[in-house]
């Protein structure tokens, strides 16, 4: 549809008039490969961020529920754009990357809690002591 309205508002030289071409540009472009570049270093990041859990935990299942909490944590933060601008921009997907930075740490932060609990107060792993672990790091209202 944006082709049709450039070619009525612009007349270009005939299809046999060489070195004519329509490019599109400037920011739009700018904006297209950076989104580009951010996906490729998330996806990179994600996988490295899991070996370095395993190489600090070494059990799969901790490594996937504390990564589990940075999709989590997109969609909402999607969900709060959505509901106030309408418009993932570059900032935007830079604070995404700070919030999921955010939400990996205190998934780590947890997680060594409670092996504190487990190996130092002597607790066995159980909902009591999970939930015993987390109302320690509770920030008061």
């Amino acid at each position: 549809m944006m082709f049709c309205r450039i070619r009525a508002k612009h007349r270009l030289p005939s299809k046999h008039s060489p070195g004519y071409f329509v490019t599109y540009g400037g920011q739009f472009e700018a904006q297209q490969q950076t989104t580009r570049v951010i996906g490729l270093l998330s996806i990179t990041s994600f996988v490295l961020m899991y070996r370095i859990l395993f190489n600090l935990l070494h059990v799969h299942r901790l490594e996937m529920c504390i990564l589990m909490n940075i999709p989590l944590t997109m969609i909402r933060a999607v969900a709060v754009i959505w509901f106030t601008t309408g418009t993932i921009s570059i900032a935007s997907l830079m604070g995404f990357i700070t919030l999921a930075g955010i939400s990996l740490r205190n998934g780590i932060i947890m997680i060594n809690h409670y092996f504190h609990l487990m190996k130092y107060e002597g607790e066995t792993f159980s909902k009591i002591m999970m939930v015993r672990g987390s109302l320690d790091h509770c920030s008061p209202c």
